[in-house]
């Protein structure tokens, strides 16, 4: 289901992820992830720490505060809409190649407000990982939600891979896991991707790699 040059593997690091080619081949990364926060990093010195890079992925941001509520409520806010568009242009200016990952609960927190904010950032990409767009409370309808994601965003001309990661909830919030290991499965995850444009690059955890390639393969076998 997924051919070995486009499966690229997810390796955590202290300070985020460097996202590999499973064959090895290429000389440099696929990508490097920065745990970073837009909204209140600096942007010239990001820049200059990644400079090597091949493609920068970065987090939306969010803005934390005591109360969840004012804490979304800024988050989602003209404001951090303006001071996420100046972070990726302050970055873009050394030339480095930025991908975005929306995730719940960031400023590009679901698929309407990501595909509005690539109409408004040609150029900009973004790396499209599902799970990352659901929430705990949004488990009990995840197949509805998911097939609006993969209608939204799976063909999007700026999307720029597909992570395929399933997630447990741990102390009321979703956590990463490598499919097979969650609450979503293969099988669900199998038919998000074959949903999606066909030449995309899947990025899966680096843990047990090819355990979760059989399994989406077996999953999209089996599944009419």
């Amino acid at each position: 289901m997924i051919a070995s040059d486009r499966l690229i593997l997810w390796h955590r690091t202290p300070h985020g992820a460097e996202l590999l080619h499973a064959s090895g081949d290429a000389a440099l990364p696929f990508a490097v992830f920065a745990d970073a926060n837009p909204l209140t990093d600096d942007p010239r010195v990001l820049a200059a720490e990644y400079a090597g890079a091949p493609r920068l992925l970065l987090p939306t941001g969010r803005i934390d505060a005591p109360d969840p509520v004012e804490a979304a409520v800024r988050t989602w806010s003209r404001q951090s809409w303006a001071m996420l568009s100046r972070f990726c242009g302050e970055v873009a200016k050394s030339s480095l190649r930025i991908w975005l990952l929306p995730a719940a609960g960031d400023v590009l927190s679901d698929a309407p407000r990501t595909a509005v904010f690539m109409a408004e950032h040609l150029g900009l990409g973004f790396v499209l990982e599902p799970v990352a767009l659901l929430t705990p409370a949004m488990l009990d309808h995840a197949d509805d939600h998911l097939d609006r994601i993969a209608g939204s965003l799976g063909h999007h001309a700026a999307c720029a891979a597909i992570f395929i990661a399933d997630v447990r909830v741990s102390a009321g919030s979703l956590v990463r896991c490598p499919v097979g290991r969650g609450t979503i499965g293969a099988r669900r995850l199998a038919r998000f991707l074959t949903a999606c444009r066909a030449d995309l690059p899947v990025v899966l955890v680096a843990d047990a790699a090819e355990e979760q390639r059989a399994a989406l393969a077996d999953a999209a076998r089996t599944t009419p």
